[in-house]
């Protein structure tokens, strides 16, 4: 004794929260997909040729040089695959006001795009677990350890810290 038009119902309610879950996750995934696409990043060179002071570094000895140089010293530590690195280089190390406060600074960059020996001494050595990394030494090549940045700031903050390595 059951109503042929209730069990049509039945049916089609049914039908309708499965059609209506899967168009829900299917927009879900394209809204997702469409989200988190990113514009292709420029080449690591880019990051490098900013200023006639940075130095590409690769090598213990080219550190220590850098640090018994007198000057302080920044290391910025970026790869090529991390966004906000570019992020960091277009706000605050293209900025102007940045290239006329390092003029008297040890530019360095370590590329940490992929693992080396070298990185991950540096990695234990300077406590690094991500990027971007930027850390400061003072003029007698002492690492400042309380001004360490490892996120995007902007260019005012970053104006700061050079006034104290300078000091």
């Amino acid at each position: 004794p059951t109503n042929p038009i209730l069990a049509v119902l039945k049916s089609l309610t049914i039908a309708a929260v499965f059609l209506g879950a899967f168009l829900l996750f299917w927009s879900y995934q394209n809204l997702t997909e469409l989200l988190t696409r990113r514009a292709p990043l420029a080449p690591v060179e880019t990051l490098i040729k900013q200023n006639e002071l940075w130095k590409n570094f690769n090598t213990e000895q080219q550190l220590q040089e850098a640090l018994k140089s007198g000057r302080p010293v920044l290391i910025d530590f970026y790869a090529s695959w991390c966004a906000a690195c570019y992020e960091l280089n277009s706000m605050v190390f293209e900025n102007p006001l940045f290239k006329q406060a390092t003029q008297e600074i040890v530019l360095l960059k370590f590329d940490a795009s992929s693992e080396s020996e070298l990185l991950k001494q540096l990695q234990k050595k300077y406590q690094i677990v991500g990027l971007p990394t930027v850390l400061f030494f003072n003029r007698q090549g002492q690492w400042m350890k309380e001004l360490t940045v490892n996120e995007v700031i902007d260019i005012t903050e970053m104006l700061k810290i050079l006034e104290k390595i300078k000091q």
